[in-house]
């Protein structure tokens, strides 16, 4: 359960009838208690729409889009395993193996790069948004508040909160519609903080730690020019 709803782990019949190898699939539902809200529907849709539009081995499979009884939900591929946020709960906040996390980079990396090359900006990469499966593959997750670039001049719609504070750039924090470079500042907060022992900015939002003049400091065991 999050904030928008819950997520229910159910058996596709119709995958199953198939034989299919993976007969489970996961159902993420609105709160009843915001279905009749229009943000909070766009959110779902655009998300299941801008999901279906990326195919990617890093970028989680949306199967589809519908509502029940005017409950709306999305249907995506099941995912055994754990988000890079849990992770780092589960482990105290201990720094990954860097082998370990140059894969977990390099797996979400090329998630982004895909949608880049469509015209997306995710607009919320974070920790809570990368998922490694127990396999190891990596999976980008939640492409709710993405925008194309040809909305990017549009409107930012109101009434929800958009973005994970502490991983947003200034700019989004400013109140301006996410582009390529904000995806691209987020991602380099994460992989700071999987290379790292902790966030580049303590935590703080990064509008409040430019405002207070902060340092990120250089992490001391990563080389100038890693290996890919």
């Amino acid at each position: 359960s999050g904030g928008m709803g819950h997520v229910y782990k159910a058996i596709d019949r119709q995958r199953q009838a198939k034989g299919r190898d993976q007969d489970y699939v996961a159902i993420k539902m609105l709160r009843e208690s915001l279905s009749e809200k229009k943000d909070y529907q766009k959110i779902l849709e655009r998300e299941a729409a801008k999901a279906r539009s990326l195919s990617h081995p890093n970028i989680i499979d949306v199967l589809d889009f519908d509502q029940h009884d005017d409950r709306f939900f999305i249907v995506m591929e099941w995912l055994e395993g754990e988000t890079v946020s849990a992770l780092l709960r589960r482990t105290d906040g201990q720094r990954l193996a860097p082998p370990f996390a140059w894969a977990v980079i390099e797996g979400a990396a090329a998630a982004i790069h895909h949608a880049h090359l469509n015209d997306v900006v995710h607009a919320d990469i974070n920790p809570s948004n990368i998922f490694i499966t127990t396999t190891h593959d990596i999976k980008l997750l939640d492409f709710g508040v993405a925008r194309r670039v040809n909305d990017l001049h549009g409107p930012v719609d109101e009434g929800v909160t958009w973005v994970t504070q502490t991983y947003a750039s200034p700019e989004v924090l400013s109140g301006l519609p996410p582009v390529f470079q904000d995806d691209i500042f987020s991602f380099g907060c994460v992989a700071y903080r999987l290379l790292g022992d902790n966030h580049p900015f303590g935590g703080a939002p990064s509008i409040t730690a430019m405002r207070d003049g902060a340092v990120v400091e250089p992490i001391p065991s990563l080389p100038r020019e890693p290996e890919p």
